[in-house]
């Protein structure tokens, strides 16, 4: 097509230089056959994401199973983790108790009944944390008791052994008491142990 401009050069509109269309003759059917197709493939892209994000929240339903599943045993797991816990406490301290203060109580209650004097014998030894406590009795028919009962306790704090890993020895009550018919003395010594 030939097309013929009859207006003097000096009154023709001027075209705009470097447009994007410049010289483009597309059909208006293409342009609308690409817009189509652009929306097709968005329409596409947007349904496979839809799906894809289906497939997940699937996943996480499946793992939200296994995780229900799986709590009762978590539960019991926690318990356990617990409990060891616990008990990984009570050995250290009783590590603790052991090494730091060593104590041999077998040479200790020998030289214990090394040192029991005439008429003097112990009914009971309790020991807590610190201490040790010796309860026993006396009897002596010259009425020599009560020095019985002090020997005893000077022959405890001279012992050089004995007092290695203790720090005090305290005589305490003494009491008169009958056994059977014969009158005795219970006594209580304090041992203060380091």
């Amino acid at each position: 097509m030939i097309e013929i401009n009859l207006t003097p050069i000096e009154s023709r509109k001027k075209r705009k230089k470097g447009t994007f269309m410049k010289g483009l003759n597309v059909p208006l059917e293409v342009i609308i056959g690409l817009g189509g197709g652009l929306l097709g493939l968005l329409l596409c892209v947007y349904v496979l994401l839809i799906i894809a994000n289906l497939g997940k929240a699937g996943e996480l339903m499946s793992l939200k199973k296994q995780w229900e599943q799986m709590q009762p045993t978590k539960v019991k797991i926690d318990g356990v983790l617990s409990e060891l816990r616990s008990l990984q406490s009570i050995k250290s301290d009783v590590e603790k108790i052991c090494t730091a203060n060593r104590i041999v109580w077998s040479k200790k209650l020998n030289i214990i009944a090394d040192l029991l004097t005439k008429g003097v014998w112990l009914t009971r030894m309790e020991q807590g944390e610190k201490i040790l406590v010796l309860k026993g009795r006396a009897i002596s028919k010259q009425n020599e008791v009560m020095s019985n009962i002090h020997a005893f306790v000077a022959k405890l704090k001279g012992s050089a052994d004995f007092m290695a890993d203790v720090k005090d020895v305290e005589l305490g009550n003494i009491l008169a008491a009958k056994v059977n018919t014969v009158d005795v003395l219970e006594f209580s010594i304090k041992v203060n142990l380091k």
